[in-house]
């Protein structure tokens, strides 16, 4: 989507101006968002659950979790790619490598020089003074792997448009109260959620 695209941008600029070039604090937590009652300590014979613990540290910060979740998706999303080339690999009757050489990379469109300069002169405000040439070998590294993450992309949904895949790995999500007197629209005890996407993919 248009703002993942302008993320990845973004750091390709600044790998090009600063010369260089995801994952948070991982705390245990419950398979698919089901309650953990694992004991993280006892106070007087009472117990405290991981549970309690994560509600806890949800309410001051969320990223840590959000960060966790973030890796957990991406490496789902690597890993329901794998198994759906398989699939269509042993559908098709041929290797995984000769299905990814066949639709990934070689529908993957070259990169000309022509698309290295309508890059640099889109973004030319941004690459900090330097000219094409010194940036031309960033750009069409960029680039070559936008094209195949695109294939790569169309490949997949074709896949999983004749395959059923469920992903059940939930968001982190944290209770959010509301005091009797603050502003609202809609039944009173109706159920609020918000859920927090980092990523627009």
């Amino acid at each position: 989507m248009k703002h993942k695209h302008l993320n990845a941008v973004a750091m390709l600029i600044a790998a090009v101006v600063g010369g260089a070039v995801i994952v948070g604090c991982a705390t245990q937590e419950s398979e698919a968002g089901s309650p953990d009652s694992t004991v993280a300590a006892e106070v007087g014979g009472k117990k405290i659950t991981m549970d309690e613990v994560d509600a806890a540290a949800k309410a001051k910060n969320m990223k840590p979790y959000q960060a966790l979740y973030d890796a957990r998706r991406a490496a789902l999303d690597e890993l329901v790619a794998e198994k759906l080339y398989e699939a269509e690999a042993a559908s098709r009757g041929m290797s995984k490598e000769e299905l990814i050489e066949q639709e990934i990379t070689q529908k993957s469109p070259a990169v000309t020089d022509a698309d290295i300069e309508k890059f640099f002169n889109e973004n030319k405000a941004r690459m900090g003074g330097r000219s094409m040439e010194q940036v031309t070998g960033q750009i069409r590294e960029y680039l070559v792997g936008e094209n195949r993450k695109s294939a790569t992309d169309a490949l997949v949904a074709t896949i999983k448009s004749k395959n059923a895949v469920r992903v059940l790995l939930d968001p982190p999500r944290t209770e959010v109260k509301v005091a009797s007197n603050d502003p609202r629209k809609g039944t009173k005890n109706a159920a609020i959620q918000i859920v927090e996407f980092s990523e627009f993919q």
